[in-house]
């Protein structure tokens, strides 16, 4: 890489909105960085670990096996990529389910929200302008909000 360690090649530019800390990693494939797994001590099946390395990625994955590494980078004994593979599939199984609820629970918001404004004010509350706080918008001030159907 041309420059120098930590710094930006020339021509690099900086971040707009903060800058950016310049990073000396390169990529790695699936199976480079299997091997750099394993040589730090984890044992891998690479027909199962392959095709999740592949689908889901090593950035993604890395989340389930960063902890269990010790201060010099080295995985304890006994540490396999199918317990890598279990965290994620928990965490996965998880994720849908807290979704799911939140999807029923913003669903019973939402008609009690329309039930209680279709009695309370009409049956098209959702066009009445004055229901709506006319708040500016912090980040383009200058945008107004379209309330209401767009007109032919």
């Amino acid at each position: 890489m041309p420059g120098q360690k930590g710094a930006p090649p020339k021509g690099y530019r900086i971040g707009l909105i903060r800058p950016i800390a310049w990073l000396n990693s390169q990529h790695l494939s699936a199976e480079a960085l299997l091997a750099k797994l394993e040589t730090a001590g984890m044992a891998i099946n690479r027909s199962t670990a392959l095709p999740y390395m592949h689908m889901v990625g090593g950035y993604r994955l890395k989340g389930y096996w960063f902890h269990l590494r010790d201060s010099n980078g080295a995985f304890p004994a006994g540490t396999t990529f199918d317990d890598v593979i279990a965290r994620y599939e928990f965490d996965r199984a998880l994720r849908l389910i807290t979704w799911q609820s939140l999807d029923q629970i913003e669903v019973a918001v939402h008609a009690r929200i329309a039930s209680y404004l279709s009695e309370a004010v009409n049956p098209h509350w959702f066009m009445e302008d004055c229901l709506f706080a006319q708040t500016p918008n912090p980040v383009y001030p200058n945008v107004k909000k379209k309330r209401g159907r767009p007109r032919a």
